[in-house]
């Protein structure tokens, strides 16, 4: 029960304060520090772990079939609301290293497996991007907290939260994953 919250509390760097008065109750106060903000997020899951992206950023989710992805000039795009909007899986973002430009990609690319391509669509200063990623989870609210030394030069992370579950998710930095696509695109 409590012990839950008191550690979720502290793993924020807040406080949890209770006061029992006999005959009127309990009240419980949790402290939390002012660089925590509470956002709106999308949950999803790339490579069996979860990751939040800020609703801010988030335009839409789709799920494609192949015939709906094209490729051109070495990048597969789909059609969103009348605009060609490049996809790109997640985790060729995440895990690209140094300066090395992002693989071109032809329709040799395009799933033949009939399975449909969970995207979620983003953007970032009138630029849209589709991320593939692996599957949605849900959408709440979460409390960011920053990342701390040395994890806190790493420009693709904007912070991080604690699910109801304990486990720690990152939460995805839009306005940077998107200068890194413009950056290492083919």
């Amino acid at each position: 029960g409590l012990d839950v919250v008191k550690l979720a509390i502290d793993s924020l760097g807040g406080r949890l304060r209770v006061n029992s008065e006999l005959g009127k109750g309990t009240t419980f106060t949790l402290v939390l520090p002012t660089s925590i903000a509470v956002k709106g997020a999308l949950l999803i899951e790339l490579d069996a772990r979860a990751y939040a992206v800020p609703l801010l950023h988030t335009d839409t989710v789709l799920a494609l079939p192949a015939d709906e992805i094209f490729a051109v000039g070495g990048l597969l795009m789909t059609r969103v609301q009348e605009e060609n909007v490049p996809l790109i899986p997640l985790s060729q973002l995440l895990y690209s290293e140094g300066d090395e430009l992002l693989p071109r990609a032809t329709r040799a690319d395009l799933p033949t497996d009939g399975l449909l391509q969970q995207v979620l669509v983003v953007s970032y200063n009138n630029r849209r991007l589709g991320l593939v990623v692996d599957r949605f989870l849900r959408q709440q609210n979460i409390v960011v907290k920053p990342l701390s030394k040395p994890l806190d030069t790493i420009d693709l992370f904007g912070g991080v939260t604690l699910l109801g579950s304990g486990q720690l998710c990152l939460v995805l930095d839009v306005p940077a994953l998107t200068r890194l696509f413009l950056a290492k695109r083919p």
